[in-house]
């Protein structure tokens, strides 16, 4: 069987298709990194990709006391994304920046799909 012959066309009709929410992904392009003292932020050099993605879920955990995290988790097509997310890169989805920190990909001769869990920043 041609696991990408079979598979790439479900991801792409479920995820960009049936599923889909708009989403900018974020590719994390080097490993250079500058820092602004005046302003104390971190530039990096990103790559922005407007995409479909697939919402699972949006959590909000608590942490103990009175911090909480949320966190996203969304599948992510690779007829669009034609490479394999890292955890350096991120997402925005409802105006708010997530980062990707885990990446689970589903692949035959080349990626088909990943699932990604983001947490805010």
């Amino acid at each position: 069987m041609d696991i990408d012959a079979t598979f790439l066309p479900i991801s792409k009709t479920l995820i960009s298709g049936e599923f889909k929410t708009a989403i900018v992904y974020h590719q994390h392009t080097d490993n250079s990194q500058t820092y602004d003292p005046a302003t104390g932020t971190i530039t990096v050099a990103e790559t922005d990709h407007n995409v479909f993605g697939g919402i699972l879920s949006r959590e909000r955990v608590e942490e103990g006391g009175v911090s909480e995290r949320f966190e996203l988790r969304l599948y992510v097509d690779h007829n669009a994304l034609p490479f394999l997310p890292k955890t350096s890169d991120a997402v925005t989805y409802g105006g708010t920046r997530w980062r990707v920190v885990t990446v689970k990909t589903w692949s035959g001769d080349g990626p088909i799909c990943s699932l990604l869990t983001c947490r805010s920043d």
